[in-house]
């Protein structure tokens, strides 16, 4: 077989719940205090925040002549502005994007009070929930992992599991998110989860608890362990505390840290983290601000968690927080990282929370590695590069009307061609040219999946497609781990 290129966009989610925050809400007006608190931001996916500094900035209207003079025409006199619900936020908010150095700066941006509501919940890492994390891709909920002591391991909910009801209503249709609404609820209510297992449904029934679920710690052998940390949140390095001893007691020499996927969060988080593992004196990150001031957090522990082999594996989006950290870890114990280049994000931003809750980050400095490297924009390059197979790719949908035949060319036909190869489909090409190869293996899969028997690539038969490969993905995720497996070969090494 050629080498895979089916690649669906995965979301991997949390189960717990979101602990409630109230937000007090503040009519905007033009003179508005601000206080800061730095963070690391990843601009493609929001991370997390840290108190470092407070301050207060009021501005006064001098300084704002030009926006006053512009925001009370549109206000009172643009045409248009009769037919813009909440008007007056509206401008506000739009100015403040405007200001946005997108060009120049893609970490800084500006977040209503809803998403800022979204971020600063997302890194709390102590939720009430069920304690499990999934993956998903159109309507199929596989569960990844299952946290040890928690509901859904009480409740018998098991690593790939598909999830396809919640407390009785069909997952089908539903967004992640509305999913995750589904399960999340108040701690100690109950929740049942409907899943299949090797083709049986079960309902299983758990109570919703308070649990902590940025870190998953599994045994590979009597001397390995993977430490997984899927992101810097307040709970993350208490957890991570909880694992290395852990590990301690079990005798474990070698360790695989997993930081792919790891988008970043507190800077406060990572620094604990390096100081469990950073002997005494070793920088663990330096911080370079616009007046040329370089600070440094150096790792205080006389007595760090010691390891044999450390192993750090990354991929395109390991960012942030989670870049800091391998960059201590291979510059500052030698671990050796494998995969592929990190995201790049060098930099660090300050939230401004505004008088109405909505917040504007903003960067501040740029960080440094242990030997005061840049990887801002570059990324840290592993020691050992290794892709993983490519087997998930984005996906798509077809057009209603949208069919394709024998003798038909199109991009939809080369990802219908590559996934039927995938599953054991035999197929002459993947270039998309529907030949009747194609035909044929379209139509004995329709035949095993209980479609009908046409060999047209219609979309109910592309997403049926789609989903089998997910399923046959996840079911055998192990053997296309190919950084895991260089991991485990070079431990043994």
């Amino acid at each position: 077989m050629s080498k895979r290129s089916v690649i669906y966009k995965l979301e991997r989610h949390k189960w717990p719940d979101e602990i409630a925050s109230e937000k007090r809400r503040k009519r905007l007006v033009l003179g508005f205090i601000a206080t800061g608190v730095v963070c690391f931001l990843l601009g493609i996916v929001s991370s997390g925040m840290i108190p470092r500094v407070s301050s207060t900035i009021t501005y006064g209207d001098e300084h704002l002549d030009l926006f006053h003079k512009a925001y009370s025409v549109m206000k009172n006199q643009w045409y248009f502005g009769k037919n813009v619900e909440n008007l007056e936020q509206e401008l506000i908010e739009g100015a403040i994007n405007g200001m946005m150095m997108s060009e120049v700066d893609l970490h800084t941006s500006y977040m209503t009070l809803d998403e800022a509501t979204d971020f600063t919940d997302s890194l709390s890492g102590t939720l009430s929930g069920v304690g499990c994390s999934i993956f998903h891709v159109n309507d199929i909920f596989m569960v990844d992992k299952v946290y040890p002591s928690s509901p859904a391991e009480v409740g018998g909910l098991k690593t790939k599991d598909e999830i396809i009801a919640v407390d009785g209503v069909s997952v089908k249709g539903h967004t992640s998110d509305e999913v995750v609404s589904m399960v999340r609820g108040e701690e100690g209510t109950r929740v049942a989860i409907t899943v299949l297992r090797d083709g049986k449904e079960l309902t299983l029934e758990m109570t919703r608890a308070m649990v902590q679920a940025t870190v998953y710690m599994k045994q590979v052998d009597d001397k390995t362990a993977v430490l997984t940390i899927s992101s810097f949140a307040d709970s993350t390095a208490s957890e991570v505390a909880t694992q290395l001893v852990k590990m301690e007691i079990l005798g474990i020499k070698n360790l695989i840290v997993d930081l792919r996927d790891d988008t970043g969060g507190y800077l406060s988080s990572l620094v604990t983290i390096g100081n469990y593992l950073l002997p005494k004196g070793t920088v663990i990150i330096q911080k370079s601000y616009r007046d040329g001031k370089i600070d440094k957090d150096v790792s205080t522990n006389k007595d760090p968690y010691t390891f044999s082999k450390i192993a750090v594996l990354v991929n395109g989006s390991t960012a942030s927080a989670a870049e800091v950290l391998t960059a201590a870890l291979q510059e500052g114990l030698g671990a050796t990282v494998i995969g592929t280049t990190t995201y790049g994000k060098g930099t660090m931003q300050v939230p401004l929370v505004m008088g109405d809750g909505s917040i504007l980050r903003y960067t501040t400095a740029e960080w440094l590695t242990t030997n005061g490297n840049t990887i801002n924009g570059t990324g840290i390059q592993p020691d050992i590069y290794v892709e993983n197979e490519d087997v998930y790719k984005n996906a798509v949908t077809l057009k209603e009307n949208e069919k394709y035949g024998y003798d038909s060319v199109s991009s939809y036909t080369v990802l219908t061609q590559e996934m039927l190869d995938y599953l054991g489909y035999s197929v002459d090409r993947q270039d998309g040219y529907f030949s009747k190869d194609t035909e044929t293996a379209l139509k004995n899969f329709e035949k095993d999946h209980n479609l009908e028997i046409d060999g047209i690539l219609d979309n109910t038969t592309y997403q049926e497609i789609v989903a089998a490969n997910f399923r046959n993905w996840f079911a055998k995720r192990e053997e296309h781990d190919l950084q895991m497996k260089k991991a485990l070969e070079w431990i043994k090494e």
